[in-house]
C-alpha cells in the first residue's frame, strides 16, 4: 500500500501519494487546461513544478486562465 498525505486544493482536503509534485498534479486535476498555481499563497513558476515536491498540508491552489479584454 502506498503511503498518502493530506493536502488542501482548492480549498478541500485531499489525499495524494507521497512525492507527487505540483506537475503530477496539475496532470491529474487540470490536464489539457491552460492554469497557474498558488502554492502556500505563492505563485509558483510553471518551471518549478517538477521539483516542488508537496508536503503535509501544503495548501494548493488552481486557477484557470482566461483570455478577457
Amino acid at each position: 500500500m502506498s503511503e498518502k498525505i493530506d493536502i488542501y486544493l482548492n480549498g478541500d482536503r485531499l489525499q495524494v501519494a507521497v512525492g507527487i509534485d505540483l506537475q503530477q498534479l496539475q496532470q491529474q486535476f487540470a490536464a489539457d487546461q491552460q492554469v497557474a498555481i498558488a502554492l502556500n499563497t505563492e505563485i509558483m513558476p510553471r518551471r518549478c513544478w517538477p521539483e516542488r515536491v508537496l508536503q503535509a498540508r501544503d495548501q494548493v491552489l488552481i486557477f484557470n486562465l482566461v483570455a478577457g479584454g
